[in-house]
């Protein structure tokens, strides 16, 4: 999908496909779906037009959450009857490697709580209809011989698929988007090389501002803020949390 070698020529076909996939998902409603599904979920069951009619007639919004229950019985099953995959030898040559294999999957699962992202991922999938883990693998900094594997949970709203793709499965996608937000911090200690460039980014394009503290901003998965004439901006950056959202495809 990316064609040549020149770097800015790439960056910008990569930008123009993640913005044809962000305009596709918010123009059919998705991004919308979504945040109704986790109000409904948490009990916000009452939509715009019938809390104003109650507030009119001075009626309490009453609701019987019994969605939330069933969310967590069977979530709890699922965490309950995890399947672990394993590797199964085809013929006796195949038995070394199926147990090298094994080994490594379960050392990986231990060390990054893979369980526990896997049924946090189950439960988003059943809260918000999907879900996704991503597993990264990459020369290790200090050690170019060694393989560092991590694993991040993704939301739904983070990961955009091509929106020609037509299969449920999505095997005739010509693309992905996975999308991450890093603090300005994380970004420098993951990405070293792109330091200056990140700084002279919010300098230049975001402006100076107070930040918010990570942990008390408000929990919106687009990132919106009123202040910005050009939405494109909250795509890349946003300066109110001091964040950079990092794109893989």
């Amino acid at each position: 999908m990316i064609d040549g070698t020149d770097a800015p020529a790439r960056l910008a076909q990569a930008k123009a496909l993640y913005e044809r996939a962000y305009d596709h998902y918010e123009t059919h409603g998705y991004f919308s779906a979504l945040e109704e599904d986790a109000r409904y979920r948490h009990g916000k069951q009452w939509g715009a037009a019938d809390l104003k009619i109650l507030q009119a007639q001075k009626r309490p919004a009453l609701v019987f959450n019994l969605i939330a229950s069933r969310v967590r019985h069977l979530c709890g099953a699922h965490e309950d009857n995890l399947e672990e995959p394993v590797a199964v030898p085809v013929g006796p040559e195949d038995r070394l490697q199926a147990e090298v294999l094994n080994h490594l999957c379960q050392r990986i699962y231990d060390e990054l709580d893979g369980k526990d992202l896997e049924a946090e991922a189950f439960e988003e999938g059943v809260e918000l209809g999907a879900s996704h883990v991503l597993v990264d693998a990459m020369p290790h900094p200090d050690d170019p011989s060694q393989i560092e594997v991590s694993l991040h949970p993704l939301g739904p709203w983070d990961v955009l698929w091509d929106p020609a793709c037509e299969r449920r499965d999505r095997r005739d996608a010509r693309y992905n988007v996975a999308c991450r937000w890093l603090s300005r911090s994380e970004f420098k200690a993951e990405f070293p090389d792109h330091a200056e460039s990140v700084d002279r980014i919010f300098e230049t394009f975001a402006g100076t501002g107070p930040t918010i503290p990570r942990d008390n901003a408000p929990q919106d998965p687009r990132r919106r803020a009123q202040d910005y004439q050009n939405r494109r901006e909250l795509l890349y950056y946003d300066r109110h949390r001091d964040q950079v959202r990092v794109i893989r495809m």
